[in-house]
């Protein structure tokens, strides 16, 4: 996954500490059965496996209705934009002459995703998350200087991804804070071999 301990204990800790900081509003109930709610959120994270070359930091944000289906378990629909911001790399590569390398703009990357998921609270506000779905990744073009330092551009295919988050939080009435990972899946089609990336996202939302 590319994610070190300490990136991993960071946000675990920050998720912690606003938790205790909003503890003493209590006993308001987050979900209300039989009841359709809207949030908003806004996020960033850490790029992990295939992407992790071209990309370090995600940000982005979401549109989620969540249903109650009881005052603890909700039903979920989300829908937003992720993107992947762009960084420099190096790459080596083989060709007649031996071999050669060349250094790379990744141009940012994005991807819009289509979940539908569950939310259960374990507490008062303490909640775990699972969610499935589909991801329509946009136009990505990649700006290339190679050895002969001459530049080009290589654009990347638009390609579906299946997506599988999973996560937790913690939920006021209006606020909520949350730690989540998710799964990029699929073939790729420049190389025709299946790839797998992903992030590890904090995420602060807004029910409206």
């Amino acid at each position: 996954m590319n994610i070190t301990i300490r990136q991993t204990v960071v946000m675990i800790s920050l998720l912690t500490f606003l938790s205790l900081l909003f503890e003493d509003h209590a006993k308001a109930q987050i979900i209300t059965a039989n009841k359709f709610n809207f949030v908003i959120s806004g996020e960033t994270g850490v790029v992990t496996g295939y992407e992790r070359h071209y990309h370090n930091i995600e940000a982005g944000g979401t549109a989620q209705m969540q249903y109650g289906l009881s005052g603890k378990v909700a039903i979920t629909l989300t829908s937003g934009y992720y993107n992947f911001l762009s960084k420099n790399y190096f790459a080596i590569y083989s060709n007649p002459s031996g071999l050669a390398s060349y250094t790379a703009d990744s141009g940012n990357f994005g991807i819009i995703p289509v979940k539908a998921g569950i939310k259960i609270f374990v507490s008062n506000h303490l909640y775990v998350s699972n969610e499935a779905g589909w991801g329509q990744e946009t136009a990505n073009t990649r700006i290339v200087n190679d050895a002969y330092n001459t530049y080009y551009y290589v654009p990347e295919y638009k390609q579906k991804k299946f997506i599988f988050p999973a996560g937790m939080g913690y939920a006021l009435k209006y606020v909520d804070v949350g730690l989540h990972y998710e799964t990029f899946s699929g073939t790729d089609k420049n190389s025709d071999t299946f790839i797998s990336y992903g992030f590890l996202g904090l995420s602060v939302a807004c029910k409206l």
